[in-house]
């Protein structure tokens, strides 16, 4: 019998954000160096900037990054995903403990769920 109800279910991420991730990442490898971005000054200050122009454009109709004709969706996507890695980098003890655990909702989240499901 196998146990997988506590592993991570890595099969939900849409492949579509990861493949988007994936180029945006293949882009940045070609036009700077692969993993470049870990060693930018002011990391969190610019990514979040960096994100928040994206989704801003986005928000507003625009949908392709006119420099790299990518989606500005999955730039903003990889901007949070280098601010995910920053915060696990910054907090290693923390991230090293949750690695691979399954978030548990609060009490009071599952109390709204089962209302919501008319419980």
């Amino acid at each position: 019998m196998k146990f997988d109800d506590a592993k991570l279910r890595f099969d939900l991420i849409p492949p579509e954000a990861e493949e988007e991730l994936a180029k945006v990442l293949t882009y940045g490898a070609l036009k700077y160096a692969p993993n470049s971005w870990q060693g930018l000054e002011d990391f969190e200050d610019r990514y979040y900037a960096a994100a928040r122009r994206h989704l801003t454009a986005a928000r507003q109709g625009e949908r392709l990054d006119p420099e790299s004709n990518l989606l500005h969706l999955s730039h903003a996507l990889t901007c949070i995903a280098f601010l995910i890695w920053r915060e696990h980098e910054m907090h290693l003890d923390w991230s090293r403990e949750n690695r691979g655990k399954i978030p548990q909702p609060k009490k009071e989240q599952l109390e709204l769920w089962d209302q919501k499901k008319g419980k």
